[in-house]
């Protein structure tokens, strides 16, 4: 599992002294915020993605399809997963890529996938996270490829 900034400069040898000078790896709170998200949203566990999502979130959607738009709190973003997984007939899916977390935000680069119609999707999206006191409040949603997308959704 990747990680995101270097931690203390201390680590436990083999025989538990510890070694002044090596670096470990350590991930920022964001990073395991959203990883905590994107597992529950695999699961289906949509309690457990709300849970990272501050109530006043605000959850923006681009491209043009029947996803498009400003979710706002945590009913329109139910609202929201259940409009994407009635349009997807439940077979939307993110694998997700890389993780970046600073104090202030994470980008999330996932694969995309999705069925329609008998027609399979996959395009790359990249999420862009605003986090304050360990919630997400801002998402907005990047397509690397608006047409598949908005195939997907329409």
């Amino acid at each position: 599992m990747a990680r995101s900034r270097l931690g203390p400069l201390t680590s436990v040898c083999g025989n538990g002294a510890a070694q002044y000078g090596e670096l470990l790896m350590m991930s920022h709170p964001n990073e395991d915020l959203m990883r905590t998200g994107y597992a529950a949203f695999a699961a289906g566990d949509v309690p457990g993605v709300l849970a990272v999502l501050d109530p006043a979130i605000t959850w923006t959607a681009g491209d043009h399809n029947a996803l498009t738009g400003v979710s706002r709190g945590h009913d329109e973003v139910v609202a929201f997963f259940t409009k994407l997984f009635e349009v997807t007939g439940g077979s939307f899916a993110l694998d997700v890529q890389r993780i970046v977390a600073d104090d202030a935000g994470a980008v999330v680069v996932s694969n995309a996938t999705a069925t329609r119609d008998g027609k399979s999707y996959a395009w790359a999206i990249t999420h862009v996270w605003e986090i304050a006191n360990g919630q997400a409040t801002s998402l907005t949603i990047f397509s690397h490829d608006g047409q598949t997308m908005d195939s997907a959704f329409a």
